[in-house]
């Protein structure tokens, strides 16, 4: 007998008990990477771990301390503008107490002055009306006028000394009550000086100038030529001829690498470098050089001769002061502020020089 042969399925069917045991494994294996982990962690003890090599002791504590934050570099020049500003306004505040206190003494001697002119008049007039009144033979004699006050003419002649002393009064006002020279106080203010800059030396109420631009320019030849003496060591001096009544010592410095601490050695000569102007000083070579106050004051002077030729849109002065010569500084202080010039004042002590450094500056500040 013929039997027929089934044909077998299309595709594998779903197993639903594969899939349960394929999910129990994975159940399995999870629960025994816990336990793994959990009995590790039990068993664990810590160990120190030693490195390769020990940190410095030092190094240790910096880097365990917080470190500061740095200062602001501009905090210390802050501070000192805040200072001279505090100072100027004390200074304005005197200046204007001054003034009020100046004005008020006018007015008053001002209502003194029309006072004492009404009683100049009243007495004119009552000096008229007694000599309308005095008897033409009766002549006037003071002698008589202090012997009996009861007379016409001793009661003229009380007048008559009233009125020398009113107009006496009245002349003393009228000088003291003159408007003196007006000075305009520039603002307690200042600014760096970026134009043209001239100097003065006032010292022993004499002033003299400074003609650092002339000497600056030999320095710029010493400047050429100081390669070659650089080539073989760290600084270079000099002197320049006299210009005026002062020479100029100035030193030439090379630049110095970086983290050369301690004693240093002698510079590579084969090696390239930088170098320039580090310092200069003004050294006087006349004791009495300059001009007294009074005489550089008038035209034809040296002092005018230079300040009248100067451009004040372009120029600034600045006047290295002594302590003996404030008063004359402030003479032609006031002088070069009527003409709108930049003045900037700069006191020094007896012993200190006219001197530059690049590490402490010489920038003016003028009003």
């Amino acid at each position: 007998m013929y039997r027929r042969r089934r044909k077998p399925p299309a595709g594998e069917l779903f197993s639903f008990d594969s899939f349960l045991d394929v999910v129990a494994n994975v159940v399995g294996i999870i629960l025994r990477l816990i336990l793994v982990a959990w009995a590790g962690a039990r068993s664990y003890k810590g160990e120190k771990i030693e490195l390769p090599f020990s940190p410095p002791v030092e190094m240790v504590q910096q880097l365990g301390k917080r470190q500061p934050l740095p200062e602001n570099p501009l905090a210390g020049r802050i501070r000192e503008e805040e200072g001279k500003l505090a100072k100027a306004k004390s200074q304005l505040a005197t200046r204007l107490e001054e003034l009020a206190g100046t004005k008020l003494e006018r007015t008053r001697m001002e209502a003194g002055r029309f006072q004492a002119k009404a009683e100049l008049d009243k007495l004119a007039t009552e000096k008229l009306a007694l000599a309308k009144a005095k008897l033409p033979e009766q002549p006037f004699e003071p002698a008589m006028a202090l012997a009996e006050p009861h007379k016409p003419s001793a009661k003229l002649g009380e007048m008559t000394e009233r009125i020398s002393k009113a107009r006496d009064q009245i002349e003393y006002l009228g000088k003291s009550t003159k408007p003196g020279k007006v000075h305009r106080w520039r603002t307690p203010i200042s600014q760096t000086v970026q134009s043209e800059e001239i100097i003065f030396e006032i010292r022993e109420n004499r002033i003299a100038a400074v003609d650092i631009g002339s000497m600056l320019d030999e320095v710029q030849e010493s400047l050429r030529k100081a390669g070659d003496v650089l080539q073989n060591q760290w600084v270079m001096e000099g002197t320049t001829a006299p210009v005026g009544a002062f020479r100029l010592h100035f030193t030439i410095e090379r630049e110095k690498p970086a983290g050369l601490l301690g004693e240093v050695p002698k510079p590579d000569d084969r090696s390239s470098f930088r170098y320039g102007l580090t310092s200069w000083e003004v050294l006087p070579q006349d004791p009495k050089r300059g001009e007294p106050i009074e005489q550089a004051m008038k035209e034809g002077s040296a002092f005018r001769r230079i300040v009248d030729n100067l451009d004040a849109r372009e120029s600034a002065v600045t006047f290295c002061i002594y302590p003996d010569s404030f008063a004359a500084y402030r003479k032609v202080r006031d002088m070069l502020h009527e003409r709108d010039m930049v003045v900037a004042g700069r006191p020094l002590p007896f012993e200190a020089p006219i001197a530059m450094s690049t590490k402490k500056g010489t920038v003016s500040r003028g009003q």
